[in-house]
């Protein structure tokens, strides 16, 4: 048996230190109560993503058998979120305009990340609201001309599970179908067996969803990982179910728009930085499309 959660946030508290560790110990442990083989580690990069993967390795228990793959939720300059990852904690240092939100379109950041060795690509919750997925920002049309350049697709997010559940009532409306494509997209928007599932877990109790291989017994890491997943190998979706409904939407809720505050903050923060960067990059860009 094998077990993937391709998407999750520690969520870490970095004004407040010293609570990171109790906070990294009880992750740990629900990664083992699940059974995890693989967690991406998918932290947004407004919120300190490397620090973030150093701070949950280093409170891994010894002999944990749950694998932590360091990467980042990557953000386009249209606001599509990308998740990126590999299997070297060097990802961070070898990558870190890729960790400076809304720094790339789409096309550049494509551009930026194909045929790049060590790094593999999902699109994330493809037809989310807001317009922070591939499909629900471009269009069928332009998302099926650029699925192909991604090595992935979230085909199953946890993070509307409460809301999708709230409201069956109006399950005949487009916002409806909508929140419920995040949780279950439209097989026509994947590519055969070639998708994963996240949990998007940011809080504790959140953590559980995955995507299980049943009959798969070898070893999967990095190297093996696209090859599985793309295989007929039988596979099962498991979501968690939440027992209070109204009190995980609610801190899903809060705690997105404590995320929304601080991107605001990061680019007011970091705006000269991120100008100088951008000029850097295209120069590199343009330079490199010369040769």
């Amino acid at each position: 048996m094998f077990r993937i959660d391709c998407h999750f946030h520690p969520n870490f508290n970095f004004i407040n230190k010293s609570k990171i560790k109790s906070h990294a110990k009880k992750i740990w442990s629900k990664f083992k109560q699940y059974k995890l083989d693989i967690v991406i580690c998918t932290e947004h990069n407004f919120k300190k993503p490397k620090e973030t993967y150093f701070q949950l390795m280093k409170f891994k228990p010894k002999g944990h058998k749950t694998l932590l793959l360091p990467g980042v939720e990557a953000t386009t300059k249209e606001g599509i979120d990308i998740l990126l990852f590999s299997d070297s904690d060097s990802f961070y240092d070898d990558n870190q305009d890729l960790l400076i939100p809304k720094l790339y379109s789409l096309d550049k950041f494509i551009n930026r990340i194909k045929n790049q060795k060590n790094l593999l690509s999902i699109i994330a919750h493809p037809n989310i609201i807001f317009k922070q997925g591939l499909l629900s920002n471009q269009g069928s049309k332009k998302y099926f001309q650029k699925f192909k350049d991604f090595d992935f697709v979230e085909k199953h997010n946890a993070c509307l599970n409460e809301l999708v559940e709230g409201l069956k009532l109006l399950k005949n409306t487009k916002f409806y179908k909508k929140i419920q494509s995040v949780k279950n997209l439209p097989d026509k928007y994947t590519n055969n067996h070639n998708f994963l599932v996240g949990s998007d877990a940011h809080h504790i109790q959140d953590i559980g969803t995955y995507l299980e291989f049943p009959r798969v017994n070898k070893k999967i890491n990095f190297s093996n990982l696209k090859s599985l997943v793309s295989s007929i190998e039988q596979r099962q979706v498991i979501f968690k179910e939440s027992k209070n409904k109204m009190k995980t939407f609610s801190k899903k809720f809060f705690t997105s728009m404590a995320e929304a505050i601080q991107e605001k903050f990061y680019h007011l923060n970091n705006k000269n930085n991120l100008t100088q960067t951008k000029w850097q990059t295209e120069f590199m860009l343009k330079k490199n499309k010369s040769m």
